[in-house]
């Protein structure tokens, strides 16, 4: 798509690139309500690996403690999965970012197809970019989707992990 962009034609107007505030203002209003979900997410995910910190610290690494090597596994998946999540949530912004990217665009060559002071040669090529872009922008939104989800189904595997470590061998020995 960077090559597309590159090559392309540049504005001739400055109608060409103007974009009412009522036509992008709700998809960056959306995009900002996921990208909030995903930071909370991945301040989550930073608490927890300060958790595993801990948890390694004064738990696992103590003599006394007669972890299984059951317990100590899973806290290692749980260890991996929080990182998974916190990668995904990382990516998920940038695949986001990407979208936004797309969207504006797709306004930009919707707004130049409208404008008569383009050749029919222009029209067409500008037809065909914004085919690819919209192709794009739908890729990028559902990978961006996956990956957000992704970060969440780590994210809760890692908890439930954790959980269940605490369960059968943190808390028998702490009561």
């Amino acid at each position: 798509m960077y090559k597309i962009v590159k090559n392309r034609v540049a504005a001739k107007l400055i109608a060409d690139v103007e974009i009412p505030d009522e036509v992008w203002k709700p998809d960056f209003d959306i995009v900002d309500r996921y990208q909030s979900f995903a930071n909370e997410l991945m301040r989550i995910d930073l608490l927890a690996i300060g958790g595993f910190g801990f948890l390694i610290k004064d738990i696992v690494l103590e003599k006394s403690n007669k972890l299984t090597v059951t317990c100590i596994s899973m806290m290692i998946i749980a260890l991996i999965c929080i990182i998974l999540s916190l990668s995904a949530v990382l990516y998920h912004r940038f695949l986001s970012t990407s979208c936004l990217y797309y969207q504006v665009i797709i306004m930009r060559s919707l707004k130049r197809t409208e404008n008569t002071h383009w050749s029919e040669d222009e029209i067409s090529t500008e037809k065909a970019f914004l085919a690819k872009a919209r192709k794009n922008q739908t890729f990028v939104s559902i990978l961006s989707r996956q990956i957000l989800m992704t970060a969440v189904i780590s994210f809760v595997l890692s908890l439930i992990l954790v959980m269940i470590v605490f369960y059968k061998a943190i808390l028998p020995v702490v009561l």
